[in-house]
C-alpha cells in the first residue's frame, strides 16, 4: 500500500498550459482552475497502465448490462445491387398501420390527436452491427423515449451478405443516402435524425457535408 501511494504521488505532475495571450483565452484559462491543479492519474489505472484491462472490462460489462432490443431486419437492395440491413426497433409502439404515428389524448375539439414519432438512423463503426454493445445502449435509450431506432447495417457486416464486389467504406455515402430515402418512404411524416459512431460518425459527417440542407435530416450527431 505504501509503495502504491508513493508511486501515485510520484506520478503527480504540474500541468503546463500553452496559449497565445489574449483577453478571451486568458479568461478561458482563468475560468478552468483544474488546469492549474496539476495532473493526478486515476488510482486504479496504476494497475492497468496501458488500458487493456479497462477496454476488456468495459466491453464485458456493457454486454452483461445492455438489454437486447427486439429488432426487425429489413434487407434494402441498393441501386448497384448491393445490400444493407435495416434493423428496426421501437416499432411495436406504433399503431398497426406503421405510419409512424403515436396516439395521444384528445385535443380541444374532442378529436383524437396524433403526433409523428421521430426516427433515428444509426450507423455503426468498423466491423460493427446492431448488436455491438455501444449500439445496444444507444438503441435502448432511443426506444425508451418512445422513438423509433433503425440501425443501418453496412454491406458485409452483421450477417448481411455481400451481393456485389463493393464493400463497406466511409468514403462512399451513397448507401446512407439510399437508406435515408427508404426510411423517409416508410415514415414520411416523422422527423428523421441520424447518429454515427466511430467510422459511422465519419461517414455521417461526410454525408452531411456533401448534401447540406438537402440531407433530409432534422439533425445529425
Amino acid at each position: 500500500l505504501l509503495v502504491a501511494l508513493y508511486i501515485y504521488r510520484a506520478l503527480r505532475r504540474r500541468t503546463d498550459v500553452y496559449f497565445r495571450k489574449g483577453r478571451l483565452l486568458s479568461a478561458l484559462v482563468d475560468g478552468c482552475p483544474s488546469l492549474r491543479r496539476g495532473y493526478m492519474p486515476t488510482p486504479w489505472m496504476l494497475l492497468d497502465y496501458y488500458g487493456h484491462v479497462m477496454t476488456i472490462m468495459t466491453n464485458v460489462v456493457q454486454r452483461l448490462l445492455a438489454q437486447r432490443p427486439r429488432f426487425r431486419r429489413e434487407l434494402l437492395t441498393l441501386k448497384d445491387g448491393g445490400t444493407v440491413g435495416l434493423d428496426w426497433a421501437g416499432e411495436d409502439q406504433v399503431d398497426e398501420k406503421r405510419n409512424g404515428v403515436q396516439q395521444n389524448n384528445v385535443n380541444g375539439n374532442g378529436e383524437a390527436k396524433t403526433t409523428p414519432k421521430p426516427v433515428v438512423i444509426l450507423m455503426h463503426g468498423l466491423c460493427g452491427c446492431s448488436l455491438s454493445p455501444y449500439m445496444l445502449g444507444i438503441v435502448n435509450g432511443i426506444v425508451s423515449r418512445g422513438w423509433i431506432a433503425v440501425v443501418m447495417v453496412a454491406r458485409g457486416c452483421g450477417s448481411v451478405k455481400l451481393t456485389t464486389g463493393v464493400s463497406f467504406t466511409a468514403a462512399r455515402t451513397g448507401d446512407f443516402n439510399e437508406t435515408v430515402a427508404a426510411v423517409r418512404e416508410t415514415y414520411p411524416d416523422s422527423p428523421i435524425f441520424a447518429m454515427g459512431y466511430s467510422l459511422g460518425a465519419g461517414l455521417l459527417a461526410k454525408y452531411v457535408g456533401e448534401t447540406g440542407s438537402s440531407a433530409g435530416l432534422a439533425g445529425a450527431v
